[in-house]
């Protein structure tokens, strides 16, 4: 699995899609992780700093994970 995580609040989607196509031929499934200034330092996560959306992905990945079990 892999996680594209927006780097900025503007997106390149030709980038994107572009990212997102290549791993879909390496991965059995890639998600979007919204852009959140909470994972922009790359330190330890801070659950509860993450926006509610970020929070959602997480969760999907975290069923992505178990999916592949």
């Amino acid at each position: 699995m892999t996680l594209l995580a927006a780097p900025s609040l503007k997106t390149d989607l030709q980038l994107h899609d572009r990212t997102r196509n290549h791993f879909e031929t390496l991965t059995r499934e890639v998600l979007d992780v919204p852009y959140d200034k909470s994972l922009v330092s790359g330190g330890p996560l801070n659950y509860q700093a993450l926006l509610a959306t970020t929070r959602e992905a997480m969760l999907r990945a975290s069923a992505a994970v178990k999916r592949g079990l």
